[in-house]
């Protein structure tokens, strides 16, 4: 009886232990795929490891374009050599306007080669574009813009002609504008010449005193015993010539 207990127990305990055995065995299998499953890549994500292609070599960069050197700054006395060939005679005048208006100096030694009495059309415009470029220049060339301008009266008062006869009114005034010692020493030689119409020499006279300068007080003086001497006159000449005292007497500095 008690033999066959034991067999009995024996054999439970044999089949405890195989069940256990199969238990283990069960455990182990799965330990085993699932950490399989984690070391092994899936096939679906591919590699991991795997670095990305080098990016594509980018095109060389096209060359600087080389720098392009500023043109030079016109020249003033060139632009005044072309527009004094000019045909149209508006364009002319023009051009020589906006030649004052900007006060291109360097334009007065092409402007004071004109002869006067070949462009009458734009000679009352380059008269007045030399009084005004020398004045607004230095000594050397306001010296020689009032040398151009009293050469100009000179010919012009010798010269007949319409043109001739308006451009010695201009001149005058031309030479009171330009101002300095220069212009009243022309305007008082003018005057002594007593070559100009009556008119133009009064208004020698008012340029003068306008400008002041002392040394053609003589001249003015003799300009007005010379009008005095002459007999009275009718019409128009008599309004001349008592327009003259009248403007020689208040120019005349008195004693």
């Amino acid at each position: 009886m008690r033999r066959t207990r034991a067999v009995l127990a024996l054999a439970v305990l044999g089949l405890a232990c195989v069940a256990g055995a199969r238990i283990v065995a069960r455990v182990d299998h799965r330990t085993s795929k699932v950490t399989s499953q984690r070391e092994t890549p899936s096939e679906q994500s591919g590699p991991t490891s795997e670095l990305p292609p080098p990016p594509a070599p980018s095109a060389p960069l096209p060359p600087a374009p080389p720098r392009r050197t500023p043109p030079p700054a016109p020249d003033p006395a060139a632009a005044m050599r072309d527009v004094l060939s000019w045909q149209a005679p508006g364009a002319r005048i023009d051009a020589i306007e906006a030649a004052i208006d900007a006060g291109d100096v360097a334009a007065l030694p092409v402007l004071e080669k004109v002869v006067l009495s070949s462009d009458p059309e734009g000679a009352p415009t380059i008269i007045r574009a030399v009084a005004s470029l020398g004045a607004r220049a230095g000594v050397a060339e306001t010296h020689a813009a009032a040398q151009t301008l009293s050469r100009w009266l000179e010919a012009e008062s010798g010269r007949d002609g319409l043109d001739a006869r308006g451009n010695v009114s201009v001149l005058v005034d031309a030479l009171g504008d330009l101002g300095g010692a220069d212009s009243a020493q022309a305007l008082a030689s003018a005057l002594d010449q007593g070559s100009l119409p009556l008119h133009v020499q009064t208004l020698a006279v008012q340029r003068l005193a306008q400008l002041g300068d002392t040394s053609a007080s003589d001249a003015i003086a003799r300009f007005a015993a010379r009008i005095a001497a002459l007999p009275p006159a009718e019409g128009i000449d008599e309004s001349l010539r008592e327009e003259a005292l009248t403007v020689a007497s208040n120019a005349t500095p008195q004693p």
